[in-house]
This record gives structure tokens, sequence and C-alpha cells, in this order.
């Protein structure tokens, strides 16, 4: 987002953009694509180059296909993870495992994954089974909330221990670049979590036979030689002009990052929920204090320069994911109600003359885009 009174879009993204439109850079195998999943994947620390997306539920999907889980299969998420994560689960046919989260990072809880592996499932050859069902249970997704720290490394035993596929959902490409490397895949979100870059998702391994499944299934969205959408699916694959304008935009993303969220100062009535992952992270969540509320909470994050946004609906709570929850869910229910996360926005789009309600007013409609 950029002045109102100045140019629509900075320079080196215009370039961007009329490069790609002049040249043959509109294919799926276009140099812009290629170039934007290289640079994600080096600024991951991986070598295996990534898979852009249109969305982070596309590549979702593609990691669930690239790590071959099958339908009647389960997948174990916690009851905090966005929908846009789950429903391709549901979509594929795979069964979501609900379990509640752990106080300090608001990720799936590590004891409660334990519990149930110990408790619900019996081990048969190197793999692990649901006892009630007989589902084999083949990955755990670990979510990452409001810049805040989940218990990788817990969670990472476990799932070595089991023999079972980790999916990481990093908030921002920082989040990737720093984390564990033993993750089988990570799912990038570019339309919430970096919606700097413009828009769309990517996948991410340092498995090449990941990769290379998810792009062999994206590409059977398509006929061969036909510019439209085969009876088979949808349009997996990002497009090339939003790979470039992603390509022009990683040149800025990260000093923007650093930057926001050390000039905005949040306001002191709001308490910290707990240590953000890195000092630089443009997500924060905090703790609405009793006697306040969502709304007022609100009031003073807007002058302060920030926008903020309530935890998703537990899953559990949601009539489609009724009937998945593994035992109770006392802290995700407690954080869903007492939890916000707060957001920088661009400084460049504030207008300080307008009201509370009138900047509130803006964000809602898109006239304004937090980082």
């Amino acid at each position: 987002m950029t002045d109102a009174k100045g140019p629509a879009m900075p320079g080196p993204e215009l370039q961007a953009l009329a490069a790609c439109l002049s040249g043959s850079g509109l294919a799926e195998d276009s140099p812009q694509i290629a170039e934007f999943e290289m640079r994600l994947a080096s600024l991951a620390g991986l070598e295996q180059p990534g898979l852009a997306t249109t969305s982070a539920s596309a590549a979702m999907q593609l990691a669930l296909t690239g790590l071959e889980i099958k339908a009647g299969e389960c997948v174990v998420l916690s009851t905090l993870c966005e929908i846009r994560f789950v429903n391709p689960v549901i979509h594929l046919g795979i069964r979501p495992l609900l379990l509640d989260v752990e106080p300090a990072g608001l990720s799936l809880d590590p004891e409660a994954l334990a519990t149930f592996l110990d408790a619900q499932c019996l081990r048969r050859g190197s793999a692990w089974f649901e006892r009630e069902s007989g589902r084999r249970v083949a990955a755990v997704v670990l979510p990452h909330i409001g810049g805040l720290r989940p218990r990788r490394r817990d969670v990472l035993e476990l799932c070595h221990r089991h023999g079972l596929a980790l999916i990481e959902l990093p908030e921002s490409l920082r989040d990737a670049e720093l984390a564990s490397s033993a993750a089988d895949a990570r799912v990038l979100d570019f339309s919430h979590h970096e919606p700097g870059l413009g828009g769309g998702g990517a996948l991410l391994s340092p498995h090449a036979s990941v990769i290379q499944s998810a792009r062999w299934w994206a590409g059977l969205c398509r006929s061969v030689g036909d510019q439209g959408p085969s009876d088979f699916g949808f349009q997996y694959r990002m497009p090339a002009l939003l790979a470039a304008l992603g390509n022009a935009r990683l040149e800025r993303i990260e000093s923007e990052h650093s930057t926001q969220s050390q000039s905005h100062g949040l306001p002191t009535t709001l308490l910290p929920f707990g240590p953000a992952v890195f000092a630089h992270h443009a997500r924060r969540a905090w703790r609405i204090p009793e006697g306040s509320s969502f709304a007022a909470c609100l009031e003073n994050l807007f002058p302060a320069g920030w926008t903020g946004e309530r935890l998703p609906l537990p899953l559990h709570r949601q009539e489609l994911y009724a009937g998945f929850l593994s035992g109770s869910a006392p802290v995700a229910e407690r954080a869903w109600q007492e939890t916000l996360v707060a957001r920088p926005v661009r400084p460049v789009a504030r207008a300080p003359h307008l009201s509370v309600h009138e900047s509130r007013s803006l964000v809602e409609s898109g006239g304004r885009s937090p980082l």
C-alpha cells in the first residue's frame, strides 16, 4: 500500500510487471516464477527450490499430496489452526485430529500430542494407528501464532519417535529462514501473513521428492498446451505477474519488517502474551487485560499505528470440524477470548488527521493494508 497522493505502485514493481508483460513471462514456466521460487528457498536456508502457489490453501494441499498422505489417514492439528490450512485436509478426505494448544506459544501442545499418541494410538511396524478407528496417523501440523515461539523441538522429537511427517506454518519469511530444516514441509501464506508480497503462497521442503511430487500434481489442473483449466481441480501455480511482483518486493520486505516493528510503540494497556519469536517480528500476540474488551484495545491500537485481530474461532466450535477434537481444549478456549494479535500499519499509509472510527473503516474496506 502506498500514499494515496503518490504513485499507485513504486517504480521497481512497475518495471518488474512491465518486463513480465513484454516478454514471454506469462507461462507457468516463466523465469519470474523460477526466480521467485529459488529466492524463497534461499531465504529459508534451503537448496531445493520451493513451489509458488495461488494461495496458502493450495500450498497446504500440495504439501499433503507431496508427503503422500492419503484419504482416510489422519493429520494432527491444533484447534487454533487457521481454517485455510485445515480445509485442504478435509478436501483430500484426510481426517483432522484436533488437540489443545500450550499456553505460552498458542501452538500445538506437545504434552497433548504425547498423551494422544500413547493413550489412543498403537504401533504396527513403523507406523502408528488410532486404536478406535484403525486409521494411520501420518503427520503433525505446527502453526506459528502472533510471533510466539511454538515448542518445535518437543513436537519434532515426538514426530521422529513416531515416524510422523511435520508440516510447519511459519508466519513470515523470517520464521521460515530460522525454522528447523528438519520440518518435512513449510507452507507460507502471502495473503495474510506476508501481504507485502502481494498474495499467494508457497511450499518449501528440504526433500526434493516432496517438491517434485507437488509440482507434478500442480500441473495436472491444466490441459497440455491449453491456457485454460482442465476438468481436474483448479489452478495451483502462482501467476507469473504475482511472482514478478514478489521478486520486486522481496528487495525491501525484510527491511520494512525490521523498521516497522521497532518504530511503532504498542500502548502499555496491553499485556504481553509472551516473548516474541524474533525481535523484529511484525505480528505480536497480546493478552486483553481483565475488565477491558477487544474493541477498547483497538481504540488504543489505531492511534499508535497498529491494527489488531482476534484469534480464529477454535475449530472444534465450528460445525464442519465438530467431533474431531480429542479430549478437551481449555487453553484454546481461554486464549480465543483473551488474545489479540496486533500488526503494524505501514507508516506511509497512515492519516493522522482521521479519527479512530474513520481509520478503522479504511482498514476494513481495504483502504490501507497492514503488514
